[in-house]
């Protein structure tokens, strides 16, 4: 899939999505961020070009590459569904680890989610 087929492929998937506007708001982002990435660099959706996409952004926290890795992996699922990418161009990425998430109980106390 090419990045304008992406982008007008991007807004059916939005509109179909079932998700409060704040994600909306940033699978729309992070879509026409990779689509961006996309035509400047004249790839198309394909495994090598998302390796690549992560690899030139090594910046990006663990959580942020892990939102916009699983956008893009339910971008793909459903363009399988509506036959419009053979595979999945998502399917081997690794996910980064990402650190426990630390929450303040009533007590002002803090604990991971990991201790519950």
């Amino acid at each position: 899939m090419d990045a304008t087929t992406l982008n007008s492929q991007a807004e059916r998937f939005l509109a179909e999505l079932h998700r409060s506007p704040q994600t909306v708001r940033a699978y729309r982002a992070d879509l026409r961020h990779l689509t961006g990435w996309l035509r400047e660099t004249a790839h198309g959706l394909e495994r090598e070009a998302l390796e690549a996409y992560f690899a030139v952004h090594p910046h990006w926290a663990p959580a942020t590459r892990s939102r916009k890795q699983t956008t893009l992996e339910r971008f793909c699922r459903w363009a399988l569904q509506h036959d419009l990418l053979d595979r999945d161009p998502t399917r081997h990425l690794e996910h980064p680890r990402l650190p426990p998430r630390i929450r303040e109980g009533c007590d002002g106390k803090t604990s991971s989610a990991s201790s519950r």
